[in-house]
């Protein structure tokens, strides 16, 4: 078959067998794990499992009497990426995020999106984050929603905590980012952003006056840029219904179950120290009233 350049970690490919004879795929140097559906079936499907990754494959036919052929097929998973730092204000402490509720945070993520991650005990994370590439014309439009880990420093990471967040379906384009959070304002970009196959696209949202849609971020002491905290109901705003969301869960002393589903408990507490204390009820006061932001 022809070569073949795309996202998806999976990839068809189909080969001919002649009558009276056998065939089997085989690598011939990848730089990932190579997995065949059935390694003897001239059409099967083939999986790379890192992304920007390319495997060099064969296959072999082999007929009575010791003649063989074979012929060589390259396939290349290429990524688009997003090496992207935004920080929650209610975890922050200067340029530093909390992870107080790092123990209590599911392997698999919990907005739905499938991630499953080992590494969240070994690394610094606050907690999960969703971010969304969309369509750049038509900005409600989601191509495609990935969650990944939230550094304390920032960073929006991978599976794996430290490679930045590569999407699977969406091809090279222009789209905008939009990051989404439990129990804070989500936003998204003001301009698209350029995404190119086996590349990283780099935005730092936590500096002033970032690339934001509908000032969407809050300003904290005239150079840092956090998302707004108190927006338990995910309504994006900062709203009366958010003190009665508080009120209803408070005190609470949270768990591991409260963040696997996003429990009330879990999206009240709004500095994500682990409890439903006056110090959340701190924080929604400081941003109520906070008019619903554009999404």
């Amino acid at each position: 078959g022809s070569n073949q350049t795309a996202p998806g970690a999976t990839f068809t490919l189909a080969a001919t067998l002649p009558p009276g004879t056998t065939g089997v795929w085989s690598v011939v140097s990848t730089n990932t794990t190579v997995t065949f559906a059935s390694s003897t079936n001239p059409v099967t499907t083939v999986t790379l499992a890192n992304p920007n990754t390319t495997a060099t494959l064969r296959w072999t036919v082999s007929a009575p009497g010791g003649c063989s052929a074979s012929a060589t097929v390259v396939i290349t998973r290429a990524n688009i990426a997003l090496d992207a730092k935004v920080f929650l204000e209610g975890a922050l402490s200067g340029t530093t995020m909390s992870t107080n509720i790092r123990s209590f945070l599911p392997a698999t993520s919990p907005y739905g999106t499938g991630e499953n991650s080992t590494v969240i005990l070994s690394n610094p994370v606050t907690d999960w984050i969703k971010v969304e590439l969309r369509n750049s014309v038509t900005p409600s439009t989601v191509v495609e929603a990935r969650s990944g880990l939230l550094l304390s420093n920032g960073k929006i990471v991978d599976m794996d905590g430290s490679s930045p967040l590569s999407f699977n379906v969406a091809t090279a384009g222009t789209y905008h980012v939009a990051i989404i959070h439990r129990n804070h304002i989500d936003f998204r970009t003001n301009m698209a952003l350029t995404f190119t196959a086996g590349s990283t696209t780099v935005i730092n949202f936590t500096i002033a006056a970032p690339n934001v849609f509908d000032t969407a971020l809050k300003t904290i002491g005239g150079t840092t840029s956090a998302m707004f905290a108190g927006d338990g109901n995910g309504d994006n705003s900062v709203a009366p219904a958010d003190a009665v969301l508080f009120r209803a869960n408070f005190p609470s002393t949270l768990n591991a179950a409260s963040f696997i589903t996003n429990t009330a408990a879990g999206r009240a507490d709004y500095n994500l120290d682990g409890f439903v204390s006056p110090a959340d009820n701190i924080i929604y006061r400081a941003n109520f009233p906070t008019p619903t932001k554009g999404l």
